[in-house]
Order: structure tokens, then C-alpha cells, then sequence
């Protein structure tokens, strides 16, 4: 059940809990200097207007067996600065004299400054937190949630919390590290206005009150964990969002660290930290839920939703039937998911090969195609780069005809995981060429599918697959150094509406045709922007385009002019080479010129 109460101060939403935890699934603290500025800012402005500030949602999920105790879902960053910020706080009031604000007059009490910044940091009377921090940085964290002992205390430093840090783990701290440096500093700077103990203890505790008083948030309390990160992902629009990755990822860390001594377990939640970091730059940028939901269907028969990917995934942990606990199951499927993620790599970023032209066309138009391709490129299937290449061959040619054979996507995808279940080993090629022929299209026609437009995914697509094979793989053709030109300009000006005798939208349909579409080196596009096709004094289309790396367009420069013949004719040429791409026994991809022989 999930429930919200009003909006309410940072103390009173947590007032009634004494352990919150942060949960295994949580990323590492990574709040900047920025993040922690806007915070301070926002706490000055609340002590000197006196108004309250909204902080955001705060969502906890309740542990339904100890109600004083809970986990942060959604608020990790703000409560650890905020906690660190108390602390600092408390550490001033600990250099003073005295502790304790006078009463003026008998109809006041004392205020017990240390007391009340002490009640919000530990639990009852004890000196134990309330909050425990990510496991990553909890030795530092820990250091600075730490009492000092005796009166009074003047910490001029913590060496517990170093500045540099030659451990291994000086990464993993480095954000929380300078977090606790750039906040005892602006705390220091802040007090240094204030000469005298009164005045410093009056601003300690105006600022204290406006961080846990006045600084308010809209606490959710959730019951689960599915509940708690469907309302997160419902309602969080702050950096990278938390998703089911991160939950997969939590619950193979507490598998395989139930057992461990805690220097063991931190050592665990380290190297599972660095993985991470190494898996999201393989994936490049892809969203993780994505590619863990591909990498699912690639190794198990179970269609996998987004909603079902973290239940399908800690349902394979949990299987015991092959022999292994779900401990050795959790490091197996953590090991798979690297190994994956490096092949996804290849899938996004294609390396040099004959291949690469295919790949870098299915990445713009498709993603289904990845569930079978993790499994054709697993080096432990062992297949030679032969199989690979007429494997993704027909991926290629059954991935770009679907959707113009009209089928359902999902029906491709589930295709494409059947064929992976067969996929186990080099004997299994035949049978997989075999389903992939029989959903290859022999007979698809692109015109009707293209008949309303085409879209600047798939012309680039479909224009970096024909100049592939015109130019027989001579060149290497990377997406990011070409650009869609289209040689009748999509800005009109009078020169080119008089050439195409149009204006307003019968213009601007006749200019998005295919055959008004080239692939052009990007420098070359950037120049010739609006220019006539052929001109008397060289400042023209025509003399850029013999200059292109693309056989395409400097096959345009044999051309004598550019009417809208040009574009139907061409458009025709495309939409032919588009079938010669699809479907098996074609003919071969020839240039616009060369087409026009046999097609004038």
C-alpha cells in the first residue's frame, strides 16, 4: 500500500523511524559541488526570509516487520548531504563554551542547541545514526556522523576523511569526500561573520532549524520494493533515474554478500561498483533496462515485459535445479550480464568489418535484432566470423522487411528469441540459417511502405546500405561523418522554386521525396546549404559533390541538372535498390546513373 501524508519538515517525516537504511540497489553518492551550493543557497534564503522551502518527495519503504525502520527509495543524495551538513553543524556548537541558548526572561526556556541538532542525527540517546549510508561510503560516513568525546572539542580536521586518498577505494569516495570538505567549509566561512559564541550559537541554530524545520518534503511510505520503485520512476525527473537494473543489481549483491563479514561485503559492493561503471560505458549510453531486458531474452525461453525483468532475473538466481545456490546463480548471471554487455558494445558501435555497414543501419532503425545477435556474436558459442556474417546478413534483410511487410514488431522480437534457445552451440548454424531464410522476404516492395515519406532514420539507414554495396565495402562508412543532403533544399528560395515550379507544402512534399535524398560527407554538407544544382560560376551543388567520399553522391555530379523528373526518377531508383537490399536474388546495387540506363 502505498500512502502519503502532507507536506511536512525534513524531522517530522522521519521523526518516527530510527534505522534508514539506503538501499543495495542504490547508485553511490555522486552529488557535485553544484548540487551542493543549490542546497546551501536554498538554506540561506530560508533563514533570512524565514519561509519554508520545498525539498520534494521523499519516498520510504517501511519494513513490515519493524516499522521504525525503513529504506530511502527515493531521497539518498539530499538525506546524506543533509546528514553530513547536521553533523558539521554539530561539530561547531561542540567548539563553543556553551552548548545551550539562554532563556531572556522567565516566561522563555533554555535552548539546548546541541541537544536538538544530536535528537535529529542519532537514535534516542545513544550516539548511533539513525540513517546508515550507502555501504560504499560508510567507513567515511560514519567517521563524520562520529561524537566527539569531551568539552569543548575543536576538530581543525578529520583525518578520517582524507582529502587524497591512495586506497583502492578512492574513486568509489572521491564525491562524498569532497561533499565533506565543501560543506565544512561553506559552514566555516558562514560563522567566521559572527565574532562572538552568542552570536555564533544563534546562527548554528537558525541554520539547523532551517535545514530540518523549514526545509520541507512530501513523505511517500511504500510497502515493497516493486511499489516503491513504481512510484519513483513514476514521479522522479532528477539525473538518471533508478531502474530496474539497479534493482537486478541490488538483489545479486545481497545474494552473494548475505553471508559475509562486513569487510568482506564492502569489498564485494566495491568491485560490483567498479563492474558497473565498466558495463555502462560498454553499453554506451543505451538505457540499462533495455539492454538487461535483451540480454534475458537471449539466454531464457520466457518473454520478459520491462515491468517482468527484475522477477525474471531473480527468478533465474533463485533456481536451484541445476545444482548451484542462488549465491553461485547470482555471480554466474552477473558475470553473463559484463560479458553481454561488451558484445552489446560491438552492437552499438560497430567494430570494422564487413558487417559494420549492416549493424551501423540496424542501430539507427531497430533494437529486436540485439536479442539474437547476443548470441550469435558470445564467443563461448564459437562461431567463425563466416556464420556471423551470413547470420547477420539475414538479420539484416528480416529486420528492415517486417515493418514493410506490415508485420507486428513484437512478433519479430519473439522470432528472434525462439531462434536463440537453438542457438547452443557452432552444430546449431544450419538449423538457425534455416528459420532466419524462411523469414527472410523474397518478394517485399518498398513503395508502398514509403509511399507517404520517409523518415531521416530510415533514409540514412537505407542510404548508407545501398552506398555499402555500391561501393563493394571499399570505403568504411561511420554514420557520424555523413549527413541526409537534400539536393532540392528543405529551406525553399526563389531560385529552386522556379526549378521545381512549386511552393508552400507542394514544395516541401516533393523535396522530402527518397530520390531528393543523398549521403553526404558532413563538411560538404555544411557548405552547400541552399546553392543551384549546377551553376556557370562553380558555386554550385554539383562541383561539392565530386568532391564526396560517397559514390552516390558524386554519381549526382554526372548529372546535367536537377528538375522534378530527377526527384520521380530517382525516387524510383531508390525505392528498387530498397528491394534489392530485402529480398533474396534481386539483382545488384547499382548507382543512380547507371540505374537510368537500363530505366530512362
Amino acid at each position: 500500500m502505498v500512502s502519503s501524508t502532507n507536506i511536512s519538515s525534513l524531522f517530522t517525516a522521519i521523526s518516527g523511524f530510527d534505522t534508514i537504511s539506503v538501499a543495495d540497489y542504490q547508485r553511490n553518492y555522486s552529488w557535485n559541488s553544484n548540487n551542493i551550493e543549490e542546497l546551501w543557497s536554498d538554506l540561506l534564503l530560508v533563514t533570512s526570509d524565514r519561509k519554508s522551502h520545498f525539498l520534494g518527495s521523499l519516498i520510504l519503504q517501511i519494513d513490515a516487520d519493524n516499522p521504525v525502520k525503513c529504506e530511502i527509495v527515493d531521497g539518498q543524495q539530499r538525506l546524506t548531504t543533509i546528514f553530513i551538513l547536521m553533523a558539521r553543524l554539530r561539530d561547531e556548537v561542540r567548539r563553543l563554551s556553551s552548548q545551550t541558548i539562554r532563556a531572556s526572561s522567565a516566561t522563555e526556556r533554555d535552548i539546548p542547541v546541541l541537544s536538538e541538532i544530536e535528537k535529529f542525527l542519532y537514535v534516542g540517546s545513544s550516539t548511533r545514526s539513525k540513517y546508515n549510508s550507502n555501504l560504499l561510503i560508510k567507513t567515511h560516513f560514519d567517521e563524520a556522523l562520529k561524537p566527539e568525546s569531551g568539552f569543548p572539542v575543536i576538530p581543525r580536521n578529520n583525518n578520517a576523511i582524507p582529502r587524497r586518498d591512495s586506497s583502492e577505494s578512492r574513486g568509489i569516495t572521491l564525491d562524498f569526500r569532497k561533499a565533506y570538505w565543501q560543506i565544512k567549509k561553506l559552514v566555516e566561512d558562514d560563522l567566521t561573520a559572527h565574532v562572538a559564541e552568542e552570536e555564533k550559537l544563534l546562527r548554528i541554530k537558525a541554520l539547523a532549524d532551517g535545514l530540518v524545520m523549514h526545509m520541507n518534503v512530501l513523505p511517500i511510505m511504500t510497502s515493497s520494493t516493486g511499489e516503491s520503485l513504481d512510484v519513483f520512476m513514476t514521479i522522479n525527473d532528477r539525473g538518471l533515474p533508478l531502474g530496474v537494473f539497479d534493482l537486478v543489481r541490488g538483489y545479486i549483491l545481497t545474494t552473494t554478500t548475505a553471508n559475509l563479514p562486513e569487510t568482506q561485503r564492502l569489498a564485494k559492493f566495491r568491485q560490483v561498483h567498479q563492474e558497473w561503471e565498466v558495463v555502462l560505458t560498454n553499453i554506451a549510453g543505451s538505457d540499462p533496462d533495455k539492454f538487461l531486458r535483451h540480454f534475458l531474452l537471449s539466454i531464457q525461453p520466457r518473454k520478459v515485459t520491462s515491468r517482468a525483468i527484475s522477477s525474471t532475473a531473480i527468478g533465474l538466481i533463485g533456481d536451484v535445479r541445476g545444482g548451484k545456490t542462488p549465491s553461485q546463480n547470482a555471480d554466474d548471471l552477473w558475470s553473463q550480464i559484463q560479458s553481454a554487455s561488451l558484445i552489446y558494445s560491438d552492437l552499438k558501435t560497430p567494430p570494422v568489418g564487413k558487417c559494420q555497414t549492416q549493424l551501423h543501419a540496424l542501430n539507427i532503425i531497430a533494437d529486436s535484432y540485439r536479442v539474437l545477435l547476443l548470441k550469435v556474436l558470445d564467443p563461448a558459442i564459437a562461431l567463425s566470423k563466416r556464420h556471423q556474417e551470413e547470420i547477420v546478413g539475414l538479420v539484416f534483410r528480416v529486420a528492415l522487411s517486417w515493418p514493410i511487410l506490415g508485420r507486428n514488431a513484437q512478433v519479430l522480437e519473439g522470432e528472434f528469441q525462439t531462434i536463440c534457445q537453438k542457438l547452443k552451440s557452432v552444430q546449431d548454424v544450419g538449423e538457425v540459417v534455416a528459420d532466419l531464410t524462411a523469414l527472410a522476404p523474397t518478394a517485399a516492395d518498398a513503395q508502398g511502405y514509403f509511399s507517404d515519406g520517409i523518415s531521416s532514420a530510415w533514409a540514412k539507414a537505407m542510404l548508407l546500405s545501398i552506398e555499402d554495396a555500391i561501393s563493394g565495402r571499399a570505403v568504411v562508412l561511420n554514420p557520424e561523418h555523413y549527413q541526409i543532403e537534400h539536393i532540392a533544399p528543405q529551406t525553399a528560395t526563389p531560385h529552386w522554386e522556379a526549378v521545381l515550379r512549386l511552393t508552400g507544402e507542394d514544395y516541401k512534399e516533393m523535396i522530402e521525396r527518397p530520390g531528393n535524398l543523398t549521403l553526404l560527407d558532413a563538411p560538404i554538407n555544411r557548405q552547400i546549404q541552399q546553392r543551384p544544382f549546377k551553376d556557370a560560376s562553380g558555386v554550385d551543388k554539383v562541383s561539392e559533390y565530386a568532391r564526396s567520399r560517397t559514390n552516390m553522391s558524386s554519381d549526382l555530379a554526372t548529372l546535367p541538372s536537377w528538375e522534378n523528373l530527377s526527384i520521380e526518377r530517382r525516387t524510383k531508383w531508390f525505392m528498387d535498390q530498397v528491394n534489392k537490399l530485402i529480398n533474396s536474388s534481386s539483382g545488384t546495387i547499382e548507382t543512380f546513373s547507371t540505374w537510368l540506363v537500363s530505366n530512362p
